[in-house]
């Protein structure tokens, strides 16, 4: 499994779903791709053809997907894509500008504290 993220290899193929957007499927490899509406995207391995055709002819397909393909099967998380039609992330702002008093960040700062004084009695 790699460490990296990776995107859908195999051609997707929309579904009518509330939960799952798509579904690729390699009989050669049995490896199984769905996309989810919220964006994210899931490969399977070792999906058998009669598993990829029971969730096509389901007749709710998140029912079908959480109850023999969710917990069944050796999966990995490819990369999250953004939902179609969704408003792009917006982009970080500009830093606050300076204070008047310096500012220490991600750092120790020595500070000069005043020596004690002997007191003689």
């Amino acid at each position: 499994m790699p460490s990296h993220a990776v995107i859908p290899s195999l051609p997707q193929a929309p579904i009518d779903s509330s939960s799952l957007l798509s579904v690729g499927y390699s009989g050669e490899s049995g490896i199984m791709e769905i996309a989810f509406h919220n964006g994210s995207s899931y490969r399977y391995f070792a999906v058998p053809p009669d598993v990829h055709q029971a969730l096509l002819a389901a007749s709710s397909k998140g029912r079908y997907f959480n109850a023999a393909i969710r917990s069944s099967f050796r999966f990995e998380r490819l990369r999250t894509l953004p939902r179609p039609g969704a408003a792009p992330a917006p982009k970080p702002s500009s830093p606050p500008p300076a204070k008047s008093s310096p500012t220490v960040t991600g750092q120790l700062a020595a500070v000069a504290l005043p020596s004690p004084r002997a007191t003689v009695v």
